[in-house]
């Protein structure tokens, strides 16, 4: 009697279907999604530290704040003091409080902003080309035009003296 490749076929394509199925959860995985970690990852047991409008964690090396009621899509582009961060949330720069989540926008629209090294000033791109504000939102200046023939801007970086 000879063997009907269909057949072999059906129950190849039944097994590499219904095998993944019986093999148990790996680490980290529910219903084939990762869960999101709870607590920050950190070599040793982080300490929290919590106030009435944040949350703290020292790991070694690194701190991680959770910083509730931050605007939508925030994206932070870095530390301007002890109290204050830099990003974006969508295409508005804002400098936002850490203790409070107050911001304040410095009302020009960014794809990206990074802050100079003395956190005095900004660097940012959009439909203009690259740009430098104040941490006011003033002194704007157009350093390189997106106009310029055979322009593919994406950004810029500062010196270490700024």
């Amino acid at each position: 009697m000879a063997k009907k490749p269909g057949f072999l076929l059906a129950l190849l394509l039944t097994l590499v279907f219904l095998l993944p199925g019986c093999l148990p959860d790996q680490p980290g995985e529910k219903n084939g999604k990762s869960t999101v970690e709870k607590e920050p990852a950190a070599t040793t047991a982080p300490q929290k530290e919590e106030g009435d409008d944040f949350t703290l964690y020292r790991g070694t090396g690194a701190e991680i704040w959770a910083i509730p009621g931050l605007p939508d899509y925030f994206l932070a582009a870095g530390w301007l003091s002890e109290e204050e961060i830099l990003g974006l949330s969508g295409t508005n720069p804002l400098r936002v409080k850490v203790k409070n989540s107050s911001s304040t926008s410095l009302g020009v629209t960014a794809w990206g902003i990074r802050p100079a090294p003395d956190r005095e000033q900004f660097l940012f791109r959009n439909e203009d080309g690259i740009q430098l504000i104040d941490r006011e939102g003033a002194g704007k200046k157009l350093l390189w035009s997106e106009q310029r023939e055979g322009a593919a801007l994406q950004g810029g970086l500062w010196s270490p003296t700024g």
